[in-house]
């Protein structure tokens, strides 16, 4: 610094007399002890100098070096000029010393606390009055609040810990899935509380708990003393959970669908020579064909088990191979999940049900002879290994068809946020990469495992693959309402057959269904789709009745039968329209906007051409109608039944069968100019009869685009909230 510089120097008249020499060493040592005790001002260091010269500047190593004053000897006394006051001595900051390491791990020490992070908290944005994990982009914050889109932003200006706006967005998906896990697993431990007594208490004078009808009162007494002790069964393997609650039974299935209760079924069936019975419908010795091409073992019954059915390849009216002169240039698969485990107060009812009918039975006809030792070991909720089959199939299926387009790209895949549905997508994408591997060996580009964007499926959050925003239709129950009508019609007699046969059951009209819902679930919870005894109690004709069944609570749920029913699928028809056209999302109504404005979330880049997304059967229907695939169908009579021949196609098991699929094709052919847009379902072509179509099932791509006009426009959407 210039005012530290001028006062190194002191003036040149300012002339200091030598001191006289001392001969005394004890005096000269004194004198020594004495400037040693001097401030580092009084400091002198004497040099002899010309008086022409003018003091050189010192060096800056005077700085870093430690004076001392040294008087100097001169044999002649000659006038010295004060020396300027040397710079301040350098205090060097005290070296640390090294700790020496401690001789024991830090694993042995108790853990230090220093954070004052509350991990409950959620952080608010102010403006939005939302939680910072709940605040949309693009909805919450205007163009202007968002300035690390400007080019030259530096991101780590505006997002901690590496995120940027994409993976900012997918974090706060995954932290909606773990709220809505543990929001459900709660709900669900209130509904087993309210089913099973409510409070808890373990009386053994309980009265039967609703839901589940006549469940025997040690059952209940058991769930209720597992509830009272604090054991949530939601957290439970639903085989511990059924040994929990009879515990002098053995072999309940340790894994739900897994390996142990598979090859207890299977060892029971062996047991039982095949199937434990002689049927007229179902040999012993039937043999299942691989499920590639679809589930055909025994198609009289297993092709009417409604939603419940394995996938298998409809009929199709009009040829559905790829036309002559033209190639396939897009494809958008839409799928359900795989066969699963019922849900899990389904398995309570079903479980339950075997439980009265082993213990209120009189006796055990031949065709029943299967449940006097029967043991329930299906789980809950889960993909069972069959049905992660039907997906891989499925994958594996989609490749060799589009073929001239997979082999240079992958699938854009989407999930709804169920682990059912994950699993289904990732065996599916694991399908097309085998098949692709066949293929094209040496293609290193394929970079499997593909990417799966989950989105949640919580009732607060947009999702074109899950209902739940329409609180006007999500409040009715017409599905329901149509199914009790026709209930009440053909249920009754197979009841009393039943209750002829197993005396001392008194089954009523819905065990009678949640008994033939045992076949589908039975048999898909074995590896290769065994055909369950629960199958042969039933004749052909019932299974029909029971497939209309379903099919009405299909249609008049979350078809065209329910007037907001195809309101629950026009946001993913806006996202179809958008990916034909290769132009941004047009909706306002369940489109999450977040994830359709990013290209990374919804790309529509030309060179992405195969979608798949992966949903559930009502949403898939709802999806249907919003399309208008069914408009030639007229609406389900709910007293007098109608098969798929009569309903253009329409029925639960040939639309929404377990690992249903449909396929939206665009297409160049020779003889149009104009692309071509092709929809089959589960291998069935449906005639575009709202656009116009040809012989073969085709209409051009703006008059499809232009025949979805209830979507495009809303599709009702103001309804679901007057």
């Amino acid at each position: 610094m210039e005012e530290d510089e001028d006062d190194l120097y002191a003036p040149e008249e300012d002339v200091v007399q030598p001191k006289e020499e001392s001969n005394d060493p004890a005096a000269e040592s004194e004198a020594m002890d004495e400037d040693e005790e001097d401030e580092d001002s009084d400091i002198e260091i004497v040099t002899e100098q010309k008086d022409s010269e003018k003091p050189e500047p010192p060096s800056k190593n005077l700085r870093t070096e430690t004076q001392r004053a040294v008087p100097v000897k001169s044999e002649t006394p000659q006038p010295l000029r004060r020396a300027a006051p040397s710079p301040l001595p350098r205090i060097d900051a005290p070296v640390k010393s090294t700790p020496t390491p401690p001789q024991r791990s830090g694993a042995s020490y108790p853990a230090v606390k220093t954070s004052t992070i509350d991990v409950d908290a959620k952080p608010m944005h102010e403006p939005s009055g939302k939680p910072i994990t709940e605040v949309d982009i693009d909805a919450d914050l205007g163009e202007a609040d968002k300035p690390w889109r400007l080019p030259g932003a530096d991101q780590t200006d505006f997002f901690n810990y590496g995120f940027d706006e994409f993976t900012w967005a997918s974090y706060c998906l995954k932290q909606e899935n773990l709220r809505k896990e543990a929001k459900e697993q709660k709900k669900q431990l209130e509904e087993m509380q309210n089913m099973f007594g409510g409070s808890g208490t373990s009386s053994s004078t309980a009265a039967p708990m609703p839901g589940l009808g006549d469940m025997p009162p040690d059952m209940q007494q058991a769930m209720q003393s597992m509830i009272a002790s604090g054991v949530d069964p939601n957290q439970m393997d639903f085989g511990m959970f059924m040994q929990m609650m009879n515990p002098g039974q053995q072999g309940m299935g340790g894994q739900g669908y897994g390996q142990q209760g598979q090859n207890q079924q299977q060892q029971q069936q062996q047991q039982m020579g095949g199937y434990g019975f002689e049927s007229p419908s179902i040999s012993s010795e039937e043999s299942c064909p691989d499920s590639y091409n679809g589930f055909n073992c025994l198609p009289e019954i297993s092709h009417f088990w409604g939603q419940y059915s394995p996938f298998f390849p409809v009929p199709s009216e009009i040829p559905n191979v790829l036309p002559d002169g033209c190639n396939v240039t897009f494809v958008q698969i839409l799928s359900r999940h795989g066969s699963r485990d019922p849900t899990f107060l389904k398995t309570l009812t079903y479980a339950s049900l075997v439980e009265r009918i082993k213990t209120n039975a009189h006796t055990f006809p031949t065709a029943y002879s299967f449940l006097k030792d029967f043991n329930y070991t299906l789980g809950s909720d889960q993909l069972t290994h069959f049905g992660q089959k039907e997906l891989h199939y499925s994958g594996r299926k989609f490749y060799h068809r589009y073929e001239a387009l997979a082999a240079s790209s992958i699938p854009f895949v989407r999930a709804g946020g169920q682990e059912r549905v994950v699993q289904s997508a990732m065996s599916f994408t694991q399908g097309f990469h085998m098949a692709k591997l066949e293929d094209t060996p040496n293609d290193d580009s394929d970079n499997y495992p593909y990417p799966i964007l989950e989105i949640r499926e919580d009732p607060e959050s947009n999702n074109t693959l899950h209902h739940s925003l329409c609180n006007a239709f999500e409040e009715d129950d017409l599905g329901s309402d149509a199914q009790q009508v026709w209930l009440d019609i053909f249920a009754p007699p197979i009841t009393d057959r039943v209750n002829r046969d197993l005396s001392g059951v008194n089954l009523t009209s819905m065990d009678t269904v949640h008994l033939m819902d045992l076949c589908p679930f039975h048999t898909v919870a074995t590896e290769s789709g065994s055909l369950s005894p629960f199958c042969s109690l039933f004749t052909e004709l019932e299974w029909q009745q029971y497939d209309y069944f379903q099919s009405l609570g299909k249609y008049y749920g979350y078809a065209n039968g329910n007037h907001l029913g195809p309101t629950q699928g026009v946001g993913f028809a806006n996202e179809l329209i958008a990916r034909m056209t290769k132009s941004p999302v047009q909706d306002h109504t369940s489109v999450n906007q977040t994830l359709d404005s990013s290209n990374a979330t919804f790309p529509l880049s030309s060179e992405v051409v195969l979608y798949a997304d992966f949903s559930h059967d009502n949403d898939m229907t709802s999806i249907f109608a919003a399309l208008g695939l069914y408009n030639s169908t007229k609406p389900l009579n709910k007293t007098a039944m109608h098969g798929p021949g009569d309903t253009n196609g329409y029925s639960a098991s040939w639309t929404v069968p377990f690992s249903a699929r449909a396929y939206f094709e665009k297409m160049q052919c020779n003889e149009y100019n104009e692309e071509m847009v092709r929809v089959l379902v589960n291998d069935r072509v449906i005639p575009l009869t709202n656009c116009g179509a040809d012989a073969l099932g085709r209409c051009t791509l703006p008059k499809f685009v232009d025949s979805l006009s209830f979507a495009r426009e809303g599709g009702k959407w103001d309804s679901c909230f007057r």
